[in-house]
């Protein structure tokens, strides 16, 4: 382990001796992000678990509560579903996946009861007890009755915060908010000299976010240019069946910064690849500024969703516009048709 004893003077640690102290001109953070835990509800590796200890369980077990509908959550719930195990999928907010455009939220939801996947929203958890055959966790949503729900694991998925701990991150005069450390558009943190990336950044928390971060914080401490992320244009997906895929901003969060938009929509049941698939159950919706036709957000739940953000990523790095995706001609049948549908439906053809 590292830690600083001042702005960029580092003591490295191996078995807890010092191993070697290091001065540098500049300094990068990347020391990630671990699972936000609730109170009482830290991981066992039983009963209780989050993603990491979930994935190394020896047996599959027969029943499963997944506290937390964001994507980590959506993903655990889909894989043991899938697996065989019988699962219950709890989240607070009133839909799952609460940032992604409601209709999206809305789709997954019916698609995972459809799957057999038990979904309980605008719950809380009021009680967890747990003993030597499984938990039983005591739910209620709002001031309705409470409701039991009894499983072999409950596994926690309520989030992330960074790993800024025995840094020594005072020493260094490195800015932290809320868990996560403090930067500019460069990474460069409140200590002129060091920057930090990935998940004790914050925002966005994601793999290849934190894979353009580091070249910005590399060519930003190097001397050189570095064009600053914007977060609006980095796509997001859920890997689960079905898929979710976002980039930009959704309809509401779009109205609600004051924009006039355009909404078009094209189902999966109208496209001959997803006819072929088997896989019906999908929307792709694009939301454009009225005032000049331009993409605000895309937003796409379906099989194969992951695989058409890259083509959307484009149009919204491109400020490409309703007419222009409505005119490009797709390769027949082609999940990616949904979203020429899509442009055309906003445009009223």
């Amino acid at each position: 382990e590292a830690v600083f004893r001042g702005p960029c003077d580092i003591d490295v640690f191996r078995d807890g001796e010092l191993s070697v102290s290091v001065h540098a001109g500049h300094a990068i953070i990347a020391s990630g992000g671990r699972f936000r835990q609730l109170p009482g509800l830290g991981p066992d590796g039983e009963r209780i678990v989050t993603s990491r200890e979930a994935l190394a369980l020896k047996e599959l077990p027969a029943s499963m509560i997944v506290l937390g509908g964001g994507a980590i959550g959506v993903e655990m719930a889909w894989f043991f579903s899938r697996a065989g195990s019988t699962v219950t999928l709890v989240e607070m907010m009133p839909r799952l996946l609460p940032l992604e455009d409601e209709e999206v939220s809305a789709v997954l939801k019916r698609s995972f009861e459809k799957a057999g996947i038990t979904v309980v929203t605008g719950a809380k958890l009021d009680n967890l007890e747990k003993d030597s055959e499984g938990v039983s966790a005591i739910l209620r949503a709002g001031e309705g009755e409470a409701q039991e729900i009894r499983a072999d694991i409950l596994l926690v998925a309520v989030g992330v915060t960074g790993n800024t701990e025995g840094l020594g991150l005072e020493l260094a005069g490195v800015e932290t908010s809320r868990g996560f450390i403090v930067t500019d558009r460069e990474c460069r943190t409140s200590s002129p000299n060091i920057f930090a990336i990935g998940d004790v950044r914050g925002g966005m928390l994601l793999a290849h976010k934190a894979s353009a971060e580091a070249g910005i914080a590399v060519k930003a401490l190097s001397g050189c240019t570095a064009d600053p992320l914007d977060e609006n244009l980095i796509p997001r997906c859920v890997y689960a069946e079905p898929s979710v895929s976002g980039i930009g901003l959704t309809e509401k969060e779009a109205v609600d910064k004051g924009f006039s938009v355009k909404v078009g929509r094209s189902m999966f049941a109208a496209s001959g690849k997803a006819n072929a698939y088997g896989s019906l159950d999908g929307l792709a919706k694009l939301v454009f500024n009225a005032a000049d036709g331009r993409m605000l957000g895309a937003h796409v739940v379906g099989h194969g969703s992951v695989e058409l953000i890259g083509e959307l990523t484009l149009a919204m790095n491109i400020g490409a516009t309703a007419s222009q995706l409505a005119s490009m001609v797709h390769a027949h049948p082609t999940l990616t048709e949904t979203l020429k549908d899509a442009a055309e439906n906003a445009l009223g053809h």
